[in-house]
């Protein structure tokens, strides 16, 4: 099963909402005519949780993603994070994270180590 796949439907939709900063439709005045696809989406998760036949709208999502492609805008990246940098400027705090290999040369992860340093 793909990323995609596996999105809430409410997730999918909002991949496929329009770019960030694009101006919404006018909340119940006049304003631009005709612009049917900027609607605003409920919560992504809104849709999926509680209340009666849960299983059976799982099911019917689950075919609805198989059939719709994945949005031209939806990239998912995967990570492999070995270092960390926390500034919180509120509390003046600095914390770098690392992380060590077990052995020089290794592949296998070893452990995080964090410093305290100013900011």
């Amino acid at each position: 099963m793909s990323a995609w796949e596996r999105l809430s439907p409410g997730v999918r939709e909002w991949h496929s909402s329009p770019a960030p900063g694009t101006e919404k439709a006018g909340g119940g005045g006049g304003g631009g005519g005709g612009d049917g696809g900027s609607t605003p989406v409920s919560a992504p998760a809104a849709e999926t949780r509680g209340g009666r036949g849960v299983g059976a709208e799982s099911a019917s999502a689950s075919e609805t993603a198989k059939k719709t492609p994945p949005h031209e805008h939806f990239c998912l990246v995967l990570l492999d994070v070995d270092a960390v940098d926390h500034v919180d400027l509120e509390k003046d705090e600095r914390t770098l994270w690392e992380l060590e290999e077990r052995e020089k040369g290794g592949s296998e992860k070893g452990e995080w180590r964090s410093r305290v340093v100013w900011p």
